[in-house]
């Protein structure tokens, strides 16, 4: 061994071949690095669906479906009577039947034809609100016939993760019903330590 200028050391070759010393010019490469972090799987908040009461009523009767069942859109899932639903329905039976007349009038007829239809989408948005389906309205405006009760129905394809429903529940308006998740796409939320985020930039 020589020491040499600056406090660096110098090996001979024979020593390096005898010690096992490989020398070589320093240079930039490329390189991966691997960091392992906890997780956890979470629904796509896109894909969330919040199924909440519109209005205040009784759960009556309550399919087999429990969380962490599949659904399907428009799937039945529970009914419930709400009887300050009453009132509205009535209403849209009715703004239903002059809307029917009024398109068979003579063309006089057609500020009494736009009044109805003006009613009529007032009643639509009711009843969207209180938690009544299209496919129930359309039955509604077909039969003319007061339903027995007020169905929920899926919202879309996915997995229950939360059923807060039972026959007889009494429940107030806003109170969440079901919660489902289409799982088709999912987001992994990772915690990573303060030591390890310059390994890691959008992307």
């Amino acid at each position: 061994f020589a020491r040499t200028a600056f406090g660096s050391v110098k090996i001979s070759r024979e020593k390096q071949q005898l010690i096992g010393v490989q020398v070589s010019s320093v240079e930039k490469a490329a390189g991966t690095n691997t960091v392992r972090l906890l997780g956890r799987v979470t629904p796509d908040e896109t894909r969330l669906y919040r199924v909440n009461a519109g209005i205040e009523g009784a759960i009556r009767e309550v399919s087999p479906v429990t969380t962490g069942s599949q659904v399907r859109k428009d799937q039945l899932l529970a009914t419930f009577s709400a009887p300050s639903a009453l009132p509205t329905i009535q209403l849209f039976i009715l703004n239903s039947n002059t809307a029917d007349r009024a398109k068979l009038g003579p063309s006089e007829g057609q500020n009494a034809l736009a009044l109805a239809s003006s009613n009529l989408r007032q009643r639509l948005d009711q009843l969207h609100n209180s938690g009544m389906s299209s496919q129930q309205i359309e039955e509604i405006a077909e039969t003319k016939l007061f339903p027995e009760s007020i169905k929920i129905l899926a919202p879309a394809d996915g997995f229950v993760l939360a059923r807060n429903v039972s026959p007889g529940q009494k429940f107030e308006r806003g109170v969440e019903l079901y919660r489902i998740a289409d799982l088709k796409r999912v987001w992994i939320l990772a915690d990573v330590f303060e030591n390890e985020a310059h390994y890691l930039r959008p992307g």
